[in-house]
């Protein structure tokens, strides 16, 4: 699952979309298949967990333009968020 992934990212990567686009297609294919094999499951989450998440957020801070911030409305849409009640 983690090569098909990898190559859907590459893929929208290629054609000018996101590749983390890529990769979310991917998570939706599979979670259509019935592959019979989601005993592997808790192991993808500790790789997604563990390795993939911290380089995503590490390249978005990276590629992150605080100028862009400068904007009135940003502190009002910030400050008129809320996390969703459960």
């Amino acid at each position: 699952m983690i090569i098909i992934a990898l190559t859907c990212g590459v893929i929208t990567q290629s054609i000018g979309l996101h590749a983390v686009f890529g990769a979310f297609v991917a998570g939706l294919i599979d979670s259509q298949l019935d592959t019979g094999a989601r005993g592997d499951l808790d192991e993808l989450k500790a790789i997604g967990l563990g390795v993939m998440a911290p380089i995503f957020f590490a390249y978005s801070g990276m590629k992150a333009d605080p100028a862009s911030l400068v904007h009135p409305m940003v502190p009002l849409i910030v400050l008129g968020s809320r996390a969703p009640e459960n």
